[in-house]
């Protein structure tokens, strides 16, 4: 899905916030393909949102204000009509072509409850769980990430929002996810070095920052997070532990119990490194020309129980090409601090 023909070169200028503790900025914004993208002056991109998420907070008053998903603290103000229209077409446009929206939407999720229901008499819960997680559209999935970060952050510390840090993060996912939407959350402390989450969400522990003078080990974590999402869908996993009732619950109602989130939130962290084999690994790494033993020395500050990435690393010598410049990786440092 593409944005329509008479919008691909249209741009406009617009103001940014990035969260509500975050400076105000100006900025540019264009249309992608089903995506609105997020530039400042020099050309950076800021954020990418994904259109059939994108809600208009304020329907008729001017500018117009825009946020990526609902209940979210980011904040996009346009007053230029013509990009308003494009938005709310292009968006509009997108969500036709995909999953039915409003009434039919209800309806459609009414009818995939009922089936449920019917099919659980003869199957087992887990195909029931497995069908609902594969059903939810994205802004669902992102909502129900945004809680879980939320009781996360309980353990982890309140996400870090350095705005050149945050600027500098979603260089490097250009970088890593050319044409996926991903989210990077970093977050002061926690017992998992990376994880991800519902949404296309990926969570990384400062000290992959911190401790290390390139961006080997934290573009390697979330590479390996991001397969690992491909691989094995963090939804799947949160209903199936949640079990039928909460599966049936989301169906009609389009939310989980708070304390069903929270119960699963408070051992999710606790858990097993990469359930990838070394191989697979490997070969991610290589494809985008990483070395693999910064990746490996901090899973393991010893390397012993990394020493086949570490005998493996597909670029002995280092990583060929540095993933940033020093000036922006001590930018990237900075997004704890502000």
């Amino acid at each position: 899905m593409t944005a329509l023909t008479q919008y691909e070169r249209l741009e406009a200028p617009g103001v940014w916030r990035e969260s509500a503790q975050a400076q105000r900025k100006n900025v540019f914004v264009s249309l992608g393909d089903a995506t609105l993208i997020i530039r400042d002056s020099a050309e950076t991109v800021l954020a990418h949102w994904s259109l059939p998420a994108v809600e208009r907070s304020n329907s008729k008053s001017d500018p117009a204000i825009f946020t990526p998903a609902p209940g979210s603290e980011e904040i996009l103000e346009i007053d230029d009509p013509t990009m308003i229209d494009a938005i709310e077409t292009v968006r509009h446009a997108v969500k036709r072509s995909g999953r039915p929206s409003g009434t039919l939407r209800k309806i459609a999720f009414a009818a995939i409850a009922l089936a449920c229901i019917a099919v659980g008499v003869v199957w087992l819960p887990d195909a029931v769980t497995r069908h609902t997680a594969q059903a939810l559209p994205d802004p669902t999935r992102a909502a129900i990430g945004q809680k879980m970060l939320s009781e996360l952050e309980k353990v982890t510390g309140q996400a870090c929002a350095g705005r050149e840090g945050r600027a500098t993060l979603a260089n490097l996912l250009n970088r890593l996810f050319s044409g996926e939407q991903w989210k990077v959350v970093i977050v002061p402390s926690g017992p998992a070095l990376a994880t991800h989450l519902p949404g296309q969400t990926l969570l990384a522990r400062a000290d992959l920052i911190t401790k290390h003078t390139e961006a080997d080990a934290l573009a390697s974590a979330l590479l390996v997070e991001a397969e690992e999402a491909r691989q094995s869908d963090p939804m799947v996993k949160l209903m199936t532990q949640m079990g039928m009732g909460a599966a049936l619950s989301l169906l009609t109602t389009g939310a989980l119990p708070d304390k069903k989130v929270a119960d699963y939130a408070d051992d999710f962290l606790i858990r097993d490194t990469s359930t990838l084999t070394t191989d697979t690994t490997i070969g991610l790494l290589e494809s985008v020309g990483i070395s693999s033993r910064p990746y490996a020395y901090a899973l393991d500050d010893s390397g012993e129980t990394t020493l086949a990435l570490i005998e493996a690393d597909p670029f002995p010598a280092g990583t060929p090409e540095p993933l940033m410049s020093d000036s922006d990786w001590l930018r990237l440092q900075g997004v704890c601090e502000e």
